[in-house]
Order: structure tokens, then C-alpha cells, then sequence
């Protein structure tokens, strides 16, 4: 049995962490941002993509240029070629789903995101349903994509899937919701009336990405959740100072 959405969106009360809790010292996706976000005991929320030997490694693109300034398909590598030759900014290599689930270890909500590049939806579905069907403790994660035949090939799993909607996806006037336990949209979305009806019919909403205080405020009144992040991962590092409003907020809530 699913855990109740209910439960799932009370413990995201403060906020989730967007690629970790990631910072100027700290690369979005990395073990030291989970790390950061577990000490403070804030969910988090990660992407994983598929890789050339059917492996999964954590990170938002399926290119690795703009994390490690080093070209490469994830789904052209494997695991030990992408570990041994490209690196983080901060000198660390990219982690494994194996190893980001050893670190998680059911601390904090995770939510999961999905990566699929083209053709890979069955062949994700395939690899990574046993291994979350392993997962001892159901409750304490969420799976999200953009990607609808990901998620309802894994919606049997007792798992609570999430349809992602973002700013540059063309998406019909009418979201079927009731497809997927909740859905997680690109913040400013929630402003829309479709979005404000599905809300009202006891939809869960989640919203990405509050970078700061004008964005917190309309996913604290028009959504169930945020996901947040310190600093701008759309925008290169160089120049960027941390959000001190969530600077602030995280200081207010972290609880470890």
C-alpha cells in the first residue's frame, strides 16, 4: 500500500532540497550536498540517468559537460568510465544509486527523479523496478519524471509517483492527474487555473525551483510544497552569491 500524500507533504513542510543542498562550496547532485541536507535534516530531491551498462549515476543531465567541463553521454559510459574520468567541481566523482541509497539510508524523504533520454523508457523501467522494489522502506521515498510511461510502468511498486511539468514543456490544456499520485510543477505553473482546479479536486502539488523570497511566497500560497535551492543550477556558479532569504529559512528550519 502507497504511503498516504498527506503524510509524504507534512514531512516536506520546510522545503526540499533541489539537487541536494547544494551551494558554492558544495556541486548540486554531489555526496557532500546530500551530505549537508541529511546533517540538516531537510528532504532532498536528485535525478539519476541510465548508463552505457545499465547502471544508474546520480546527475540532472545526461551530458556531463556543465558539471565536469568534460563532454560525455551518460548512456555512452559506463560507471567506471564515468567515475575514473570526470569529476566535480569540487574534485569528487559522480555517485552511483547504489551508493547514493547507502548514504541516504532512510534518513530524510528522498525524491527521485527519473532522467529519460530517447528510447530509454522500457529499458529504465526494467532496470530500476527490482531494485526499488528492494527498497525496505517504501514510505520515505517518491519517484517524479517528465517522462508518463516511466512512471506508470514503476506506479505498481507501492510508491508514490509524481508527473513533472516544466516551463519549457508543451503540455495539453487538460492535465489528467488522476494518472499519478501528485504532480510537481515548475513554480510560477501554479498561478495557472488548471493548476488551482486540480488542487481544489485534492490534487498534491509540489513546486521546483524557489530560488527566492518572491517564489517562496507563491509556492506557500498556491501549492502543497517547494523544492528549493541556494544558489541558481540554471545559471554558471562564477558570479553567484546564495539566496540569503533561504539562507535564512534554512537556518530557521534545519533541525539537526
Amino acid at each position: 500500500m502507497k504511503t498516504s500524500l498527506d503524510e509524504i507533504f507534512n514531512s516536506y513542510e520546510h522545503g526540499v532540497c533541489h539537487r541536494g543542498l547544494h551551494d558554492l562550496t558544495r556541486p548540486e547532485n554531489s555526496r557532500a550536498s546530500f551530505e549537508y541536507a541529511i546533517k540538516l535534516g531537510f528532504p532532498f530531491e536528485c535525478d539519476i540517468n541510465l548508463t552505457k551498462d545499465r547502471r544508474f549515476v546520480v546527475n540532472h543531465d545526461g551530458d556531463l559537460l556543465r558539471v565536469t567541463g568534460k563532454e560525455g553521454n551518460i548512456k555512452d559510459l559506463t560507471v567506471e568510465e564515468i567515475q575514473r574520468d570526470y569529476k566535480l567541481f569540487d574534485g569528487s566523482p559522480l555517485i552511483t544509486l547504489e551508493e547514493l541509497i547507502e548514504l541516504w539510508n532512510y534518513q530524510v524523504p528522498l525524491v527521485l527523479e527519473i532522467k529519460v533520454q530517447d528510447g530509454q523508457a522500457n529499458e529504465i523501467i526494467e532496470c530500476v523496478k527490482p531494485f526499488l522494489n528492494e527498497l525496505r522502506d517504501k514510505s520515505k521515498i517518491v519517484l517524479i519524471s517528465f517522462n508518463s510511461e516511466v512512471l506508470w510502468g514503476l506506479n505498481d511498486i507501492d510508491i508514490n509517483v509524481g508527473r513533472l511539468y516544466g516551463r519549457h514543456e508543451l503540455f495539453p490544456a487538460r492535465v489528467d492527474y488522476r494518472k499519478f499520485d501528485f504532480v510537481d510543477i515548475y513554480v510560477k505553473f501554479a498561478k495557472l487555473p488548471r493548476f488551482k482546479r486540480m488542487r481544489k479536486q485534492g490534487c498534491k502539488v509540489l513546486t521546483w525551483t524557489i530560488i527566492d523570497e518572491d517564489t517562496a511566497s507563491i509556492a506557500s500560497t498556491l501549492a502543497d510544497a517547494m523544492t528549493f535551492e541556494l544558489i541558481n543550477s540554471s545559471k554558471p556558479l562564477e558570479g553567484q552569491k546564495e539566496n540569503e532569504f533561504l539562507v535564512e529559512h534554512i537556518k530557521k528550519h534545519g533541525i539537526r
